[in-house]
């Protein structure tokens, strides 16, 4: 949902993260229409940050940034990191999940029972 406001000008993701490259384009495009919410870098920089969402909004909200720029390329590399550990827990859990599944398929399939007398 865009919000475009004289006290915001962010935008929410509800269903959906976008990426930090696409927010910095969506607020871009969004700035051009309310030049007077962002007039100087520094309310331009705390804008951008206040509209990210909440994991990247920690990462960059307790730093301070000279330029536009810089706060786009931190937040994209914090982007990054989630991203790469979201991967390695989803590949740590599919391996443990196929672990799982071969040892229970091996166990039914053992050639040591003995053969029942009828």
């Amino acid at each position: 949902m865009v919000h475009d406001s004289s006290e915001e000008l962010t935008w929410e993701a509800e269903d959906e993260w976008i990426t930090v490259a696409e927010y910095d384009v969506k607020f871009t495009q969004l700035a051009r229409y309310v030049p007077y919410l962002i007039s100087t870098k520094e309310m331009k920089i705390r804008r951008f940050v206040d509209g990210l969402v909440e994991p990247l909004f920690k990462g960059v909200s307790s730093r301070e940034f000279d330029f536009y720029a810089s706060v786009v390329d931190c937040a994209q590399k914090i982007e990054m990191r989630i991203v790469k550990t979201k991967i390695a827990k989803d590949r740590s859990k599919r391996a443990k999940i196929e672990s799982h599944r071969d040892f229970r398929g091996n166990r039914g399939s053992s050639s040591t029972r003995q053969p029942r007398d009828t």
